[in-house]
């Protein structure tokens, strides 16, 4: 993807126009949007002013057009997960979330994580104009397991690691050097998770509000009651033990 030099338009009456209009004036934007609808949604959670910066603008649909490809493929498993069974598992209720619901991405190596007694509760994309990624945990856990061969590891790849110990959790943020793919951001959440060393800490239920809300819902479907089940990211619904998708009702 490449933004056309011709098509750059810093003009003062922008400023006064719709999002929607903008968009239409520029063929190359007008372009993607077409192609991905969705991309609507994302150009219209941010500052107009990112319509004014072409290079970063790029960066921006690159990174949001990665997100719906991992959005896509998250639907798919989703769906298939809730078709062969609607129950979670004990690491599932655990952790508050069907593990088809965690970004493709990381998923594998959240699994990985907890397992080593990684307090997890939130991961994948952060912010789509530099591409960064994150994974967050219970304060205290990341703070001393980061070493400097990992960080070595992952600059050779182009990635930057930073970890933060904020009030509530501890905060691991990857900003790349480059634009990556699933596969990439794969291999790399892999190598934090076989990286990070086993902390033997017991996992106990995850308390953020969607991990309550979660285990009331398995409660609500084990009772046979109707309950919304779709994450934000699709229209799914268990009805009479069944699931059906009401957005194509």
């Amino acid at each position: 993807m490449k933004f056309p030099e011709s098509n750059r338009f810093v003009t003062p009456e922008n400023v006064q126009k719709t999002l929607s209009e903008r968009v239409k004036e520029n063929e190359w934007l007008n372009t993607q949007v077409t192609q991905c609808p969705r991309l609507m949604e994302y150009l219209d959670r941010e500052d107009a002013r990112l319509l004014d910066n072409p290079e970063l603008l790029e960066v921006f649909l690159k990174n949001a057009l990665l997100r719906e490809e991992a959005f896509t493929e998250m639907r798919s498993s989703f769906k298939n997960r809730l078709e062969t069974n609607l129950y979670a598992s004990e690491e599932e209720v655990e952790a508050g979330i069907y593990w088809e619901c965690l970004e493709p991405q990381v998923r594998s190596s959240i699994i990985t994580l907890r397992q080593k007694g990684y307090q997890t509760f939130e991961s994948g994309f952060e912010n789509l104009k530099t591409g960064s990624q994150f994974l967050g945990v219970t304060k205290g856990q990341l703070t001393f397991s980061v070493s400097q061969s990992l960080i070595e590891k992952l600059r050779e790849r182009g990635i930057n690691i930073e970890v933060v110990s904020l009030e509530d959790r501890d905060s691991l943020t990857l900003k790349p050097q480059r634009s990556l793919s699933l596969d990439e951001w794969r291999e790399i959440w892999g190598i934090i998770s076989q990286t990070l060393p086993e902390i033997k800490t017991p996992l106990s239920l995850t308390e953020t509000l969607s991990a309550k809300n979660f285990r009331e819902k398995q409660e609500k479907i084990k009772r046979g009651e109707s309950v919304y089940v779709g994450f934000g990211f699709s229209d799914l619904w268990v009805e009479n033990g069944k699931v059906v998708n009401k957005s194509s009702q």
